[in-house]
């Protein structure tokens, strides 16, 4: 079962990491936060439990993971300088985010 509140930590501590004054930045974590409370709403109101629940919430806190690094590097939202989706996969993936996550939050060993 996953606990959220460990999740959301490991999620806040990666953005620490940027400069949370800009204004791109801090639209980020506010729009990914109201993502993940839409999503414990809905999963509250459809009776979506378990792993599905587990999933949804992991979707949703980490859907724009990859818009942190654009901003650093362009402070756009424009796909056209670099995919957010990509940069997506390399910090879950290349760098190993998501099995740091996944450790944390005690769903793998």
């Amino acid at each position: 079962m996953l606990d959220i509140n460990k999740a959301k930590d490991c999620f806040m501590n990666y953005v620490q990491q940027f400069d949370l004054t800009n204004d791109k930045i801090h639209l980020k974590l506010i729009h990914t936060l109201e993502v993940v409370h839409t999503t414990e709403y809905l999963c509250l109101h459809e009776n979506i439990t378990g792993i599905e629940k587990d999933l949804a919430y992991l979707i949703a806190l980490l859907h724009d993971i990859g818009r942190f690094e654009q901003i650093k590097r362009f402070n756009s939202f424009d796909d056209r300088n670099v995919d957010h989706a990509t940069l997506g996969v390399q910090v879950l993936f290349d760098e190993g985010m998501i099995v740091n996550l996944l450790k944390m939050i005690n769903m793998m060993k």
